[in-house]
């Protein structure tokens, strides 16, 4: 049963993925990213990871996509006269694209025998568990998660910043 769970929400997730990509509205495109958002929580719970469940649905889900969407609303979207589809970027996708490929392939065909060195081994400290996650950002990579909270903090009051519209000077003479 497992299995079949995996590859469904697997297939879901690329198909919204897809989806959001591909799609021509930007709302269209937000609505999908929170399908694609919604199966990989179910993924993350095939792997028994509940903080991480919870993470992805009320930070990303909840959060960022009602974040891109008021973005979205806020922007004005001009219709851009229509380009060449053919544009610079084509070679550097067809690399890259390529690249994923080759990595499928090599999954497929020997993946079996590259997971099996790590079947049996026991997770690393603070996985999985809401509890062995505060325990691991309190504890030992307290500092990182500091710096980390102060980096987020200027990235907000910086966007704030530069998302405010000049004042206009106002003369005295009344």
């Amino acid at each position: 049963m497992e299995p079949i769970l995996f590859w469904s929400l697997s297939g879901l997730v690329v198909l919204f993925a897809f989806l959001v990509v591909t799609a021509r509205n930007p709302v269209h495109s937000a609505v999908f990213l929170v399908g694609t958002l919604f199966f990989m929580a179910g993924l993350y719970i095939l792997l028994d990871a509940e903080f991480l469940v919870g993470v992805q649905v009320i930070v990303y889900v909840g959060g960022i996509t009602v974040l891109y969407l008021f973005v979205i609303s806020l922007i004005v979207l001009r219709r851009i006269p229509l380009e060449s589809p053919v544009t610079r970027q084509w070679p550097a996708a067809i690399i890259a694209g390529a690249a994923v490929l080759v990595e499928v392939v090599f999954f497929l065909l020997e993946g079996g025998e590259f997971f099996e060195r790590f079947a049996g081994q026991k997770l690393p400290y603070g996985t999985g568990r809401a509890e062995d996650i505060g325990l691991a950002l309190f504890g030992p990579y307290v500092l990182p998660f500091e710096i980390a909270t102060l980096l987020l903090l200027v990235a907000v009051v910086g966007a704030v910043l530069m998302s405010r519209k000049p004042e206009k000077e106002e003369s005295l003479e009344s």
